[in-house]
């Protein structure tokens, strides 16, 4: 009985590549919004830190100038 060939290269334990790359070789449409969904929580992340930067500032200019 003769072997099909495989179609899925094999990938080596030395040759590893992040979650995000190895998506990309099988599963091009998943990398793709795994892209997206990383940019938007990244833009997520920074204004909900930015938010609270600013509550924190003007609690402690509020401080201030209760002390003044």
């Amino acid at each position: 009985m003769e072997r099909l060939p495989n179609r899925y290269p094999k990938i080596s334990q030395s040759h590893k590549v992040p979650l995000y790359k190895g998506l990309s070789l099988f599963y091009p449409k998943l990398h793709k919004y795994f892209v997206l969904l990383t940019f938007f929580a990244s833009i997520l992340m920074k204004r909900t830190t930015l938010e609270r930067y600013v509550i924190e500032q003007d609690k402690q200019l509020r401080l201030f100038q209760g002390l003044s």
